[in-house]
């Protein structure tokens, strides 16, 4: 799963940043090819806004607890005749949606297995592990963090 923290170089120093700000997005099914229902949107799309289909995205924005933090990531769904609903598209990839009809918050599978540790061996709370998450994130201005 890609959520890996990137580090940039910005002409002085490295500066951190993430997948989803260079660019990277998801595919649910398809092994991780773009759907080609999605291509046929992005494209109509593209045409109403007079825009080449290659600037054009219809992704939806999730975020995701991982085990090294919180990440913001862009998801595209397939949208083929007979595909999965999204919540069961996220459980197949490995994220565990926090609703079924819209989901805009996920926990992967191995943040789960994390925190089922940490409680189990220190009765560490839902909340404590949240916020190690967003220190994870910038120690400095965790209250920054998704």
């Amino acid at each position: 799963m890609p959520f890996h923290w990137i580090l940039e170089w910005n002409g002085s120093f490295f500066e951190r940043t993430t997948l989803r700000d260079l660019g990277c997005e998801i595919h649910l099914e398809h092994s991780g090819k773009e759907c080609p229902q999605l291509a046929i949107r992005k494209a109509w799309e593209a045409e109403e806004k007079e825009l080449d289909a290659s600037e054009v995205s219809v992704a939806m924005d999730l975020t995701v607890m991982h085990t090294n933090g919180i990440h913001e990531r862009k998801i595209n769904y397939c949208s083929c005749i007979g595909h999965d609903e999204r919540h069961i598209q996220l459980i197949k990839y490995g994220i565990f949606p926090s609703s079924r009809k819209a989901p805009r918050l996920g926990l992967t599978t191995a943040a789960l297995k994390d925190f089922e540790a940490h409680n189990c061996a220190s009765k560490e709370s839902a909340l404590d592990y949240m916020d190690v998450a967003r220190r994870k994130n910038n120690n400095g201005e965790a209250h920054d963090a998704p």
